[in-house]
């Protein structure tokens, strides 16, 4: 049935079937950014979080970052945000942001 419905020339339909399907079930997934807030003191980088691609990171006027030998805040990819509203300290000749 299939086939005879391709041999009409209608692959664009069947291309749009095709694709509702795969997003509707999940096998498209989607990319989610993440929010994190560093509001207490914390000796890692960006206060443990992975910050990859959309995200955001927020250190707030009572949180504060101080990695040993390590960098204060990294980042991977574009479009991501940071925001200290305190202070970020390192230790041993690391730079504060990478």
């Amino acid at each position: 049935m299939m086939t005879n419905y391709l041999s009409k020339g209608y692959y664009h339909e069947a291309y749009n079937l095709i694709s509702y399907f795969l997003i509707t079930c999940g096998a498209i997934a989607p990319l989610h950014a993440d929010d994190f807030t560093v509001s207490s003191t914390s000796s890692s980088t960006n206060g443990g979080n992975t910050v990859n691609g959309s995200d955001s990171l927020t250190v707030t006027s009572v949180g504060s970052i101080s990695p040993v030998n390590a960098h204060g805040i990294s980042t991977t990819r574009g479009s991501n945000t940071i925001a200290v509203e305190s202070s970020i300290t390192t230790l041993n000749g690391r730079s504060g942001n990478q």
